[in-house]
């Protein structure tokens, strides 16, 4: 019987052996995912081109008598930039160029300057300019004084020159959809979305919804041309200047 018992626990710890030693000689399978990560970045394109364009007012217009087109050529002709009764013209004054990977912020600062002698003998501040900003026209003959008139437009030409433009727009030529302040706007035909214009017939009385302080008549714009001849250094004179930032947009 002790011979069996030994040979058992014999037979037993043997077993055990063998079944520790598959254990220990064999891999337990298991999921196993490997990957890796790398990243490589250039700096964002900028190459914004801020332009001064100041071609609003010229020292020559052409007649818009076709009648008389090919036998005088021009109405007005000077050796400065002038207005006169029958001009107009585009005022484009900034343009950009470039296409920014990055969102900017277009921040327009306009002064407006009448300078010299704008009032008739009667005192009254008179001024027949009418400026159109993309269909809004403003007419100086809505105005009390030249520091009104210069303050209003100076509001109206900074709001449409300054905005926030989203990144990716070509600055020059933005897309029909692109959100771009209006004086960086084009109409269909390509001209300015900012014009101005000295009507040559009362071209005032079109503006039915516009209250005047005054109206244009020959008599009125003949005095101030009048006061221009004199050459005294108080001709009436208008400047217009902007004066334009881009920035990125955090």
């Amino acid at each position: 019987m002790k011979r069996n018992g030994l040979t058992m626990v014999s037979g037993f710890l043997l077993l055990s052996t063998m079944v520790t030693s598959c254990f220990v000689g064999s891999t337990f399978a298991k999921y196993v995912s490997t990957g890796e990560a790398s990243d490589t970045a250039r700096v964002a394109k900028w190459g914004v081109v801020v332009t001064g364009a100041g071609d609003a007012f010229a020292q020559e217009y052409a007649t818009d008598d076709e009648s008389v087109k090919s036998k005088i050529g021009v109405s007005v002709k000077s050796n400065v930039p002038v207005i006169a009764p029958g001009t107009s013209g585009e005022f484009k004054g900034i343009s950009l160029s470039g296409t920014p990977e990055v969102a900017v912020k277009i921040a327009t600062e306009a002064t407006v300057d009448l300078t010299g002698d704008w009032t008739l003998e009667n005192g009254r501040f008179y001024c027949p300019i009418i400026f159109n900003i993309n269909g809004v026209k403003i007419s100086g003959l809505g105005y009390n004084s030249a520091e009104e008139f210069e303050a209003d437009l100076k509001t109206k030409l900074e709001g449409a020159a300054s905005g926030n433009v989203q990144a990716g727009v070509d600055l020059a030529k933005p897309g029909e959809h692109d959100a771009v302040p209006t004086l960086f706007q084009k109409n269909a035909d390509g001209t300015s979305k900012i014009k101005w214009e000295w009507a040559f017939e009362n071209g005032h009385s079109q503006l039915s919804d516009y209250t005047y302080k005054i109206q244009q008549t020959d008599a009125n714009d003949t005095e101030l041309g009048n006061k221009a001849a004199k050459g005294d250094g108080n001709e009436p004179t208008i400047s217009l200047e902007l004066d334009t930032t881009v920035t990125q947009i955090d």
